[in-house]
């Protein structure tokens, strides 16, 4: 077999809609401008001037794909599925959730003690498609941080997570929680 991998390559013997959703990504690289192609046994990864950005993996069933995020390499995912007979592509968003609450101590004693109710709710995201999820403080409040594959997808999980409101209520959480959703830029300087 040949030793040299192309794109073409990649693509021989691949569904129908794993070809079409390829090619569907090329189309919009293509149309943020500029890059030449780095191909290997792996993937097919886009350049642009200074370094590979993106990547698409074509498997028997779907494409996989990635971008490399300026912040932190590697963290931002491409998904890239046949949903409802259009090709849909989602670029994952941060959400930060900061939480004031009654007292710290307390409320990280009772997370403790409850992680029944925490794992419930993280399996509940994880099935709606929750890509990451940290908590922390800042020494006053719980600061979360999640990746999601989009803004919806939080929103849905935060109005149907069946035990949040007892979660929070449990945490001594005060008033409503501050949401802030992110998306990544790119800027010079950051890694």
């Amino acid at each position: 077999m040949d030793s040299v991998w192309t794109v073409e390559r990649h693509l021989r013997g691949k569904r129908p809609e794993v070809i079409a959703l390829s090619h569907r990504f090329i189309e919009l690289a293509q149309a943020c401008g500029p890059f030449t192609y780095a191909v290997s046994k792996s993937a097919i990864t886009l350049k642009g001037t200074r370094r590979g950005y993106a990547g698409a993996i074509p498997g028997e069933r779907a494409l996989k794909g990635y971008l490399t995020s300026p912040v932190r390499p590697g963290q931002l995912r491409l998904v890239i599925s046949r949903a409802k007979g259009r090709n849909r592509i989602t670029v994952s968003v941060f959400v930060i959730v900061r939480c004031t609450v009654s007292d710290l101590g307390k409320a990280l004693e009772w997370g403790q003690a409850n992680g029944d109710i925490a794992e419930e709710i993280t399996a509940y995201g994880k099935s709606l498609g929750q890509l990451g999820h940290r908590m922390l403080t800042d020494g006053k409040d719980i600061v979360v941080i999640d990746e999601w594959p989009d803004a919806d997808a939080f929103n849905k999980f935060f109005a149907g997570a069946a035990r949040m409101g007892e979660f929070l209520s449990g945490a001594g959480v005060v008033g409503e929680p501050e949401v802030t959703v992110l998306d990544a830029v790119d800027m010079a300087g950051q890694f």
